[in-house]
């Protein structure tokens, strides 16, 4: 069908569409369509309303789309299209959220709002004091408020985590749940050691680079405070167990039974842990614990300059918009040292280095520092290329342009290249979370109904399921790609000294972008089952023991109820979890829990299959693709939005669309000189290893005033 749509700005716009349709499914990117055709025309074969406003003069044209999504394995039928224009014919395609494959005008704007099926989270910062705000500022906030004019305080840092389900608490207030039958749960380094042994599986395909990358945005938007008042520990100074009489309230240490396979060589039945801060500022009154996230809820790059106006100011040198560096002899620049005796490399007599950034983490791993080290360098690279087309900018601007690209690029790698391996690119598609790129049109994503503020299922279970690709060791990797040594992944906690050897920083990065990060499964390494953050010691914590006691601290719900939140089927005994999990799975879970309401939601989410195409199963794909919906839709900042004063023009946001994680580095190391193009995945015939110069690279000429 061939039809003429004319619009207000007297461009003629030549629609050819190609009929196709799959019983009431509204699918994207060129799957089958379902909608009434423009003005009325009407697909019989259609059942999904879809409508285009054309706007009345002086107004932006309006799309609106609606109809439920479904996934649907169908024959793809593309649509074909053309546009006429008086001086230019542009072949660009616009998937407006995910509906026809349009050619809109050039320049025009469109805002769009379709029925994706979406959970409705518990909001629970809404007793407090709201910030003001600037309607027209085009930088974002240091804390996030302001994220959401009509909620200012949404995805401000300092305000709870929001909640797919209400807290699951046995006084109904704070203390952890017992069994449905009053008896404690099983204990949770026991799970940890049943569930989740030791077991090296490289991943075949994704590399290194791609774990590290999802700790780093996840220390961008999740960060929980500990208590740390009562006792300095919560536990005997031999490590032994206290009387419960003893412990304060912000006590919760994890019982380990003298048969433990390895912590009953060194005597040891005690792991002190606190208890989660609850957030006691503004919650409204009778409702239970919940916790404070202390940094920015959003993807605004905080762990770079900080999620408070103190911390961004002492990471800025005020000169040139560009942040401290310390610089070694060699001229080569990384993180500036911090004197805070809270960070615990500087408690380690051994430790000469103890880097500050904005976020307080930035040592805890090499690999999670040398990330640190690049973004660093990024933005003040960023500031040497602005004031060279902008040499009339202050130091305000710089800095604030900087941030605002170092963010819109922190998205684009998100949304772009690590959620689709994540979630999976038909569920992106599908969640609308996974647009095509238009050049040449005017997309405005944002909904104020929508909380962009961090979930407490996501913090405290699903995202942390990505644990499992952690790696016992990084190689470190020559400029000829031939592995040359390695460091143990838990020799490298809190110190971070070695990096400022001349070249490890590159080697790293390449040992990144080569080595497999391990496979998602059930098999964790020991250097975070029992040796994380070991410090001097022959023995660390246990992370999957502590991912199923933080559950238990924050209140999260069963995995039964969150399963059935996300649409399957309650189970009501234990041989209903086979819909999602494997024989042995099951039979684990009656072996160590009495009643399938008990079964925690990280164990259960972790014994799912694994979707196809996906590193999750379908639990936590629902739970994960949730929380990048509310990124995406409930942040004002989000960087493809359009039109509005705080946005990217159409030139400056085609140049974000040129960044890349191999860009990043080429110009943020100190010799690289060769990369593959996708550095999440292993270099390969069809991902080969190049010359940085074809390595695709933002023009900058798109900020030049």
């Amino acid at each position: 069908h061939s039809y003429i749509i004319k619009f207000q700005m007297k461009t003629t716009v030549k629609l050819i569409v190609t009929a196709a349709c799959t019983l009431g499914s509204l699918v994207y990117s060129g799957k089958q369509q379902c909608r009434t055709f423009p003005h009325g025309l009407h697909n019989p074969h259609c059942k999904e309303p879809f409508s285009v406003t054309e706007p009345s003069s002086n107004q932006q044209s309006t799309t609106t789309r609606q109809g439920a999504t479904t996934r649907q394995d169908t024959t793809t039928q593309q649509s074909t299209t053309t546009q006429q224009d008086t001086t230019t014919q542009d072949q660009s395609v616009l998937d407006c959220c995910a509906g026809p494959v349009i050619n809109m005008p050039r320049r025009s704007y469109v805002s769009c709002s379709r029925k994706v099926t979406s959970l409705t989270v518990i909001n629970t910062a809404e007793c407090r004091q709201q910030p003001t705000c600037d309607l027209k500022a085009k930088y974002r906030t240091v804390d996030g408020s302001c994220s959401n004019l009509q909620h200012p305080s949404w995805g401000q840092a300092g305000t709870p985590f929001t909640r797919l389900l209400p807290a699951n608490y046995q006084d109904g207030k704070s203390k952890p749940r017992l069994s449905v039958t009053g008896r404690p749960l099983p204990n949770e380094r026991l799970l940890s050691t049943t569930f989740f042994p030791d077991r090296n599986v490289p991943d075949t395909v994704n590399t290194l680079n791609l774990m590290l990358w999802g700790q780093l945005i996840a220390h961008d938007f999740t960060h929980i405070r500990f208590s740390k008042s009562g006792s300095s520990s919560c536990c005997t100074s031999d490590n032994q167990l206290l009387p419960t009489n003893n412990l304060s309230d912000s006590c919760y240490p994890i019982q380990i039974y003298p048969t433990d396979y390895f912590y009953s060589q060194f005597n040891i039945t005690c792991l002190g842990i606190k208890r989660a801060v609850p957030f006691d500022s503004g919650t409204c009154p009778g409702s239970s614990a919940e916790q404070a996230n202390i940094v920015t809820h959003v993807i605004d790059a905080s762990m770079v300059y900080g999620s408070d106006i103190d911390t961004a100011n002492r990471l800025r040198s005020f000169t040139n918009g560009k942040l401290i560096v310390k610089t070694t002899s060699d001229g080569r620049d990384f993180l500036p040292d911090t004197a805070n005796p809270f960070f615990p490399c500087n408690n380690n007599a051994s430790e000469h280095t103890c880097y500050d950034a904005g976020d307080d983490r930035v040592n805890q791993n090499s690999g999670l520092t040398v990330l640190h080290i690049s973004l660093l360098r990024l933005h003040n690279f960023l500031c040497d290329e602005l004031i060279k087309i902008n040499p009339h900018w202050d130091d305000e601007i710089l800095y604030q342009e900087s941030r605002r690209i170092v963010g819109a690029f922190l998205n684009h790698v998100t949304y772009k290249h690590i959620l689709p391996i994540l979630l999976g690119k038909e569920y992106m598609y599908e969640k609308g979370l996974l647009v095509e790129n238009c050049c040449d049109c005017c997309i405005n994503y944002h909904n104020p109904d929508i909380n962009p503020s961090t979930i407490t299922e996501f913090a405290g279970a699903a995202y942390r399921s990505f644990h499992s690709l952690i790696p016992q060791i990084i190689v470190l990797v020559s400029s000829n790609y031939e592995a040359e040594s390695y460091v143990r992944f838990d020799d490298t906690y809190f110190k971070p000294s070695f990096l400022q050897d001349a070249g490890v920083v590159d080697k790293c990065m390449r040992g990144f972008v080569n080595q497999p990060q391990q496979s998602q499964d059930l098999f964790f390494t020991q250097a975070i089952t029992n040796l994380l953050f070991k410090f001097n010691n022959s023995w660390g914590l246990d992370l999957e023991t502590l991912d199923v006691h933080r559950g238990l601290d924050l209140g999260l719900p069963t995995y039964n109820d969150m399963r059935y939140l996300c649409g399957l089927q309650r189970a009501t005994q234990f041989s209903d979890f086979r819909d999602v999990m494997s024989e042995e799975a099951v039979q684990k879970l009656e072996l160590n829990y009495i009643s399938v309401e008990d079964v925690h939601l990280f164990v259960g989410g972790m014994l799912e299959d694994l979707i196809p195409g996906t590193l999750v199963g379908p639990t936590f794909q629902c739970i994960i693709g949730e929380q990048f919906y509310h990124y995406m839709r409930g942040d004002r900042f989000y960087y493809k939005n359009c039109g509005l004063p705080w946005s990217f023009t159409h030139n400056q946001l085609n140049e974000v669309y040129k960044m890349s994680v191999a860009w990043m580095y080429c110009v943020t190391g100190d010799d690289i000189q060769t990369i593959q193009h996708e550095t999440f995945q292993k270099p390969s015939e069809q991902n080969p290893i190049v010359p940085c110069s074809q390595i695709l690279s933002p023009n900058f000429d798109a900020w030049k005033e």
